[in-house]
């Protein structure tokens, strides 16, 4: 399969995770660190991770390097809604996984991770980093 092949899943899935970090490391940084209210330094540390997710995904994942004609800020929009989305749907999923199924949280996240995972690389990879 091309996708194997020339490795863009793994990049895909380390990308990810990498961003996954950086929310949760950055959160802590935030508030045990410099003290900030725990919801304020959730937002700042979704938007950092947002950003570090994007750029990993453009530029390492995707191997996407368009920049002319405002490429650069369509991407990003797009990614951000994607993401902004993927936040309500994992929400959801993990409210629904939990409170009807009455799954363990922490394997509610899980697999609700793992369907938008799978979901977003398609949406990322056809509509945002089109190749």
């Amino acid at each position: 399969m091309d996708l194997i092949r020339h490795s863009v899943i793994p990049r895909y899935l380390i990308g990810g995770a990498v961003g996954a970090a950086t929310n949760v490391f950055s959160l802590f940084l935030l508030v045990e660190i410099f003290g900030v209210w725990y919801l304020l330094a959730a937002v700042w540390s979704f938007l950092i991770a947002w950003l570090v997710s994007f750029l990993l995904q453009k530029y390492w994942t995707f191997q996407n390097y368009l920049t002319e004609n405002g490429a650069l800020q369509k991407q990003a929009s797009y990614f951000f809604a994607i993401s902004l989305f993927n936040l309500l749907l994992n929400t959801l999923l993990i409210y629904i996984f939990v409170d009807f199924f009455r799954w363990w949280y922490l394997l509610a996240q899980v697999f609700s991770s793992a369907l938008i995972a799978i979901s977003s690389f398609f949406l990322y990879k056809r509509f945002v980093f089109q190749q």
